[in-house]
């Protein structure tokens, strides 16, 4: 993401999910792990989450004969640094880091790479991914009488919605639109407008969402996953940067 002095990131998402689980974590932290994670994550906790298991079979036919459910016990690891800013969570199927607080991209993929080194070293012969995420959500919140006015701030072919019709503002509650791009070797999600977190009150607060998601859905290496994080990155700070004008600029380096 752009390095300004100010950002207005609320959530910014790197996840990893796996081919094949891992079955070190359904019941326990592997030590040589949890002491890597300690170096970033200084707090952790656990949740197990319960969930069910059906097996189907049948005759030669294709005509189902029985059917089993067996209770399915999912165990979560969540580990926080210090001041809860920093969330990991690491179970059987993935791993995710969350940044409420984030400062540079050079300090997510730090704090990153610590633990993904871990897993890689313990699991080398059986890990792979399925699919790799990183996301950051923008919440632009400028002062202002006027919550539609946004020009300036916000490319205006973003804030057209908006816009269009002065008669229909005193009505409108949520304004957000939805866009998906594919691209050879991965596809982005890309949500923007007004959210209005008072729903279904009247928008009072001069709020505008910025929400990039970049992602791939294909088998991975691990090594592959070094390497794609730094384009995601790349691909979200060019959209970032389309996305806004001049004077968000300015109020991000005031």
């Amino acid at each position: 993401m752009s390095e300004y002095k100010r950002n207005f990131l609320t959530s910014v998402i790197l996840r990893v999910d796996y081919v094949k689980p891992l079955d070190d974590f359904t019941s326990s932290f592997p030590d040589e792990i949890l002491q890597d994670v300690k170096k970033k994550f200084v707090i952790a906790e656990h949740r197990d989450v319960i969930g069910h298991e059906f097996q189907i079979s049948g005759d030669i036919s294709g005509n189902v004969e029985n059917v089993t459910q067996q209770k399915k016990i999912e165990r979560e690891w969540i580990c926080w640094d210090i001041s809860r800013s920093k969330r990991l969570s690491l179970s059987s199927n993935a791993m995710a880091i969350n940044f409420s607080k984030y400062t540079t991209f050079a300090d997510l993929k730090e704090h990153f790479d610590i633990i993904w080194r871990s897993l890689k070293n313990k699991y080398r012969s059986s890990l792979e991914i399925r699919r790799l995420g990183l996301r950051y959500i923008n919440e632009i919140e400028i002062s202002g009488k006027n919550p539609f006015a946004w020009s300036g701030f916000i490319n205006p072919k973003l804030s057209a919605g908006i816009e269009f019709n002065n008669l229909l503002k005193p009505h409108l509650r949520r304004s957000m639109t939805r866009s998906e791009w594919f691209f050879s070797e991965y596809n982005v999600n890309f949500a923007y407008g007004v959210y209005n977190p008072d729903y279904p009150l009247p928008i009072k607060k001069k709020g505008f969402v910025l929400d990039y998601d970049v992602y791939c859905e294909t088998m991975l290496s691990p090594e592959q996953v070094d390497e794609y994080l730094p384009t995601f990155n790349a691909k979200i700070i060019e959209l970032f940067e389309a996305s806004i004008g001049n004077k968000l600029r300015e109020t991000m380096n005031g």
